[in-house]
């Protein structure tokens, strides 16, 4: 049976296949709550970026057949996203890595990782107004949606007390509005 490290690197070998490794990497990191727009924005910042979008949810649904949500899933989903991050950023790849990062005990693994494979690093928090965010995740409720979250507004409710403010967080982002001004600004900053 193959590691989830191995499922993770045949789940990705096409994506690699067809990006660039760069001469120094870079991590950005989405954090926000589900329905502010990070897979959305994510998915925009990679294709430009020429960046390799790890995210979460899909990840969770490559390693286990039928996800339960509990503490012993998101401990495995999240050490093999953050393994296989590591090995991307030491190979000089840019990553995105998508998830609800929602405070700091999030971020500082991710924040290790960037300092010890000398990447440059950046947290974006994703935002909107709640009538928005609403109607975001009714219209995934009822398959209208392009990512593999199974979040709803009940999980949205439920995960909303532990979004804490994020220390060094580099962009707040509303992703009800244009977004192209940090689109612009990250092209610029890393050489997309």
């Amino acid at each position: 049976m193959p590691s989830d490290l191995q499922l993770l690197r045949l789940k990705y070998a096409d994506a690699l296949d067809e990006l660039s490794e760069k001469h120094a990497s870079s991590l950005i990191v989405m954090s926000g709550l589900p329905g502010t727009g990070k897979s959305h924005l994510a998915h925009q910042l990679a294709a430009l970026l020429d960046y390799v979008v790890i995210a979460s949810d899909s990840v969770r649904k490559t390693l286990v057949r039928n996800p339960k949500y509990n503490s012993n899933e998101h401990y495995r989903v999240f050490r093999a996203c953050h393994t296989y991050v590591n090995e991307l950023l030491e190979r000089r790849f840019g990553v995105i890595f998508d998830a609800t990062n929602l405070n700091s005990h999030a971020i500082n693994p991710l924040r290790r990782i960037a300092n010890q494979t000398k990447s440059d690093f950046s947290i974006i928090r994703c935002v909107a107004p709640e009538q928005v965010i609403e109607a975001r995740l009714i219209k995934r409720t009822e398959g209208q949606d392009d990512f593999e979250s199974d979040a709803d507004w009940r999980i949205y409710k439920m995960l909303k007390p532990n979004q804490k403010e994020i220390e060094s967080c580099d962009y707040i982002v509303d992703s009800s509005t244009d977004t192209s001004w940090l689109i612009n600004e990250l092209k610029e900053k890393l050489g997309g």
